[in-house]
């Protein structure tokens, strides 16, 4: 690792929280973490860029990534495949349910925009019962999704109180 990539990540350390831990990881002499910071460094910076400029969601992407992985190495592919089934599902339902609140909420669309009410009504049905028996089969897993949906609506209306 050249001097200047190192002292660019000690650099930029006071900028962004993810250089801090890059920065302590390249103070050590050995030349392998010195690799891993600038490996961490250089996938932060694309990350930040994916994130602001082009308005990809990376921490959505790693967190579940970190759950597939944490699924894979605890459970079974089956088990992952049933916890990506129940959260799926239950976020088309939420996002099926959202047309009838902004139906309410927002100015009428043309015509060419907007859906009979029955399909988003038998979509939901059918993606309610896809979760109603997915929890009733692995009622810890429907916890686990609960749970993850309240701590992101919380996330969500944090961040909208604050702008």
């Amino acid at each position: 690792m050249s001097p200047s990539k190192l002292w660019h990540g000690m650099r930029t350390a006071r900028q962004h929280w993810h250089y801090r831990i890059t920065a302590a990881v390249a103070k050590r002499s050995d030349p392998l973490p010195a690799f891993a910071a600038f490996a961490i460094a250089s996938f932060a910076e694309k990350a930040e860029v994916l994130r602001w400029d082009k308005q990809v969601p990376v921490y959505a992407i790693i967190m579940n990534a970190l759950i597939a992985s944490m699924h894979i190495s605890i459970g079974t592919f089956d088990s992952l495949v049933t916890f990506i089934g129940i959260s799926d599902y239950s976020f088309f339902f939420f996002a099926v349910l959202a047309i009838f609140v902004l139906r309410r909420r927002e100015t009428p669309l043309d015509g060419s925009y907007r859906t009979r009410s029955f399909d988003p009504v038998i979509f939901c049905i059918f993606s309610g019962f896809l979760v109603t028996r997915g929890v009733i089969t692995n009622p810890l897993k429907g916890f686990a999704i609960l749970f993850l949906t309240v701590i992101g609506w919380a996330v969500f209306k944090h961040r909208t109180m604050k702008s």
